[in-house]
């Protein structure tokens, strides 16, 4: 359904037992006016019936009116007139979202201040996501008193099945009376939400080792000296070589100076990680396999951060892409949400996103990350002189695939086990093409960096 006619969806108030209504009073207003022309207790009886059931249909209409649009007039009124300061409108609505146990799963809980719910009726709001997800609702259950503050609360569990930025664009609450005649919306534009984590590694850490060495991380370390210079004085104690004072000071103030040693300022130098997303194989982003892989392509880019982390190098993480930051976050932090926030992309290619990188390249070690989506046309089709002074770190996607084969054919005859979420994100039909582009890729990507030098760290 297009955006525009479901955001013209949400003002169209009336439910489906409102028309039930209308259709019973329709009737019960024709036998009114039909009996009435005709004598007779039959007719007195009829005409009594149908008296009753327009009554009572009003009186319906009439309670489900003001029990539901009062909260919702309390609601409107608060946020509009009682709340004159930015930040106490803001705080009217309130959506977050806390971590469990579980990775992926979140408590949702969703605060209005100043109203309540319908009499005897429902409340409940649903929250639209910016990333791949469907609508959340939640039904407020409960009330909360918080000092002078008191309101309603809508608190459920819910599971986020992908690692990335889910970003709530709005919330829409819902004013339902007991009849479910009404359901009146208050759209609130929220710009809150949540983000999942990639998966730290477990067990040992990652080894990023090459081929040719058994020393971690030996193609990305370069310790450097940074030699200072002849800035610095002090006044003269005894001790001090008298070749090292400074006999303009003396001639100057009548004091004597001497000027201090040399000095190394070592520092250890930073790796800069670049991280291409670029998506060459067929198929939309929103693609099941392409979210699947997705997943575990952050997940391994988290586990070469941690490595260097631990080792003690500065690492400076560079996307492909731009990250709106939503959320105050520390450094660490905000690396993991800028790695949970980026998807495929196919507009910048890893040989664009290098030349726009150079400038910043010149200090540090730097390692480029790549996924098997990434075409070897890419790299062959003489990559430049930027490649020399690049680590490369692969993953291969069709590994993915392989460790998460399919089940055997007895199994799959009789139903033994459930297929997994990959594999029937592989079996689908819009899928067949990504999957033959991972086939013929990769062993092409592995064996041109091969070849080549620095030599390539398969994830």
């Amino acid at each position: 359904m297009p955006t525009f006619l479901k955001n013209l969806s949400h003002l169209f108030f009336l439910r489906r037992n409102f028309f039930l209504l209308l259709v019973f009073c329709g009737l019960a207003g024709y036998s009114l006016r039909h009996y009435s022309q005709l004598p007779g207790d039959n007719a007195r009886i009829q005409i009594m019936l149908a008296v009753m059931t327009l009554s009572i249909g009003a009186l319906v209409l009439l309670f489900s009116l003001f029990t539901s649009l009062f909260p919702l007039l309390r609601l409107w009124f608060k946020k509009r007139v009682l709340e004159e300061d930015e930040v106490a409108r803001e705080n009217v609505l309130r959506v977050g979202f806390a971590k469990t146990e579980d990775p992926g799963t979140y408590i949702a809980e969703v605060r209005v201040a100043g109203t309540g719910r319908p009499w005897l009726g429902f409340a409940r709001v649903r929250l639209y996501f910016e990333e791949v997800a469907k609508p959340l609702d939640l039904l407020f259950n409960r009330r909360y008193r918080e000092r002078n503050e008191k309101g309603i609360l809508a608190r459920r569990q819910v599971d986020f099945p992908h690692v990335a930025d889910y970003r709530v664009h709005a919330a829409i609450l819902f004013f339902e009376d007991f009849f479910h005649l009404f359901s009146f919306p208050f759209r609130e534009t929220k710009h809150l939400g949540t983000f999942t984590v990639p998966r730290a590694a477990e067990g040992e850490p990652l080894d990023l080792s090459t081929e040719t060495t058994e020393d971690p991380v030996l193609k990305v370390m370069h310790q450097k000296l940074s030699r200072g210079e002849l800035f610095d004085y002090k006044k003269y104690a005894p001790g001090d070589d008298v070749r090292r004072i400074i006999w303009k000071n003396y001639a100057r103030n009548r004091e004597l100076t001497v000027r201090i040693p040399d000095r190394n300022y070592p520092y250890v130098s930073h790796i800069n990680l670049l991280v291409s997303f670029y998506d060459a194989s067929r198929g939309g982003a929103d693609l099941a396999l392409k979210r699947f892989l997705l997943d575990v392509y952050k997940e391994k880019i988290r586990q070469v951060v941690d490595a260097l982390t631990r080792q003690n190098y500065t690492v400076k993480l560079m996307l492909d892409q731009e990250t709106v930051r939503h959320y105050q976050l520390e450094e660490g932090d905000m690396q993991l949400f800028r790695i949970s926030a980026a998807h495929w992309q196919q507009q910048q290619s890893p040989k664009t996103f290098l030349e726009e990188m150079a400038p910043r390249l010149k200090n540090g070690s730097n390692l480029l990350l790549v996924s098997s989506l990434c075409p070897a046309e890419l790299f062959k089709n003489g990559s430049g002189e930027l490649m020399n002074n690049l680590n490369i770190a692969l993953y291969p996607a069709m590994d993915t695939l392989r460790q998460n084969g399919g089940k055997n054919l007895l199994k799959q005859l009789f139903f033994v086990d459930v297929p997994e979420p990959l594999e029937r994100a592989r079996k689908a039909r819009k899928a067949r093409p990504v999957v033959r582009f991972l086939r013929e890729n990769d062993p092409a990507l592995r064996s041109y960096f091969t070849d080549k030098e620095p030599q390539l760290i398969v994830l």
